[in-house]
């Protein structure tokens, strides 16, 4: 052999060791473990955490900053309004105030009366028109709401009777805080001032005004605010001396004849 034979030899060994096959990747069976256990791991979990942490942290700051400003806000609300409430004390006592509070009385202490009077006015009027026609020594007509017929058996009555009658009415005014100057004189000018005839003058005038058929003593509603002071007997008393009296103003029977 040649030493050219010999050379060429060499290099196609040479090439042949130093020929290399193709190589194929395939992308799907990488494993993808890495990605997440570099995902999961301690460094980047502390990182999470601290970031959780800062923003907790930040959101109890500006809740605590709301809370003071709340806070202060209502002590300044607070503020205002006991300098208003100072204000209004401190014009409670003006001059103008003053007359302006003592107008406001007077005419709710005005209101109070005329209702009162007005209601009491209402609930016993048959008695004050008896009262005025017996005054005026008048009759009442048949179509008035006091019967000429009461104002007949109130004229018989004797006269130690019929002053008593209208004892209670001014009693019951008096206790009421309505009774004028005018009705005081006339109940002392009818009523004997000492206790216990007045007492007596009371329960003959309710039992009067219930033999007329002007109240019915057995209702609590009538003369509610002197009953009890100036009757010692329960109403029921009162109306068995009605029907006394009742039985006294009878007329007499006739004796029958054959």
């Amino acid at each position: 052999m040649g030493l050219f034979d010999r050379f060429k030899k060499k290099e196609e060994k040479v090439n042949t060791s130093s020929k290399k096959e193709d190589v194929i990747f395939d992308l799907d069976s990488i494993d993808t473990s890495l990605s997440q256990d570099l995902y999961t791991s301690t460094i980047h979990t502390s990182r999470g955490i601290t970031e959780q942490e800062k923003v907790l942290k930040e959101a109890e700051t500006e809740l605590k900053k709301e809370q003071i400003k709340l806070e202060k806000s209502e002590r300044e609300n607070e503020k205002i309004i006991s300098d208003m409430r100072s204000r209004i004390d401190a014009t409670y006592d003006l001059p103008g105030a003053k007359r302006a509070r003592n107008v406001v009385a007077e005419e709710v202490s005005k209101i109070k009366y005329e209702s009162k009077e007005q209601s009491f006015d209402e609930k016993y009027k048959l008695i004050q028109a008896l009262e005025t026609y017996t005054r005026m020594n008048l009759r009442p007509s048949e179509n008035n709401d006091l019967k000429p017929s009461v104002y007949d058996l109130y004229k018989s009555l004797p006269e130690n009777i019929k002053n008593k009658v209208f004892i209670p009415y001014y009693l019951e005014k008096k206790e009421l805080g309505i009774a004028t100057s005018d009705d005081l004189n006339k109940l002392n000018e009818i009523a004997n001032t000492e206790e216990d005839k007045m007492s007596k003058n009371y329960i003959s005038g309710l039992s009067v005004l219930d033999m007329l058929g002007i109240i019915d003593v057995l209702d609590n509603s009538y003369f509610s605010a002197s009953y009890s002071k100036y009757s010692p007997v329960p109403r029921e008393y009162v109306k068995d001396v009605s029907n006394s009296f009742k039985e006294l103003c009878e007329e007499p029977k006739k004796p029958m004849t054959r």
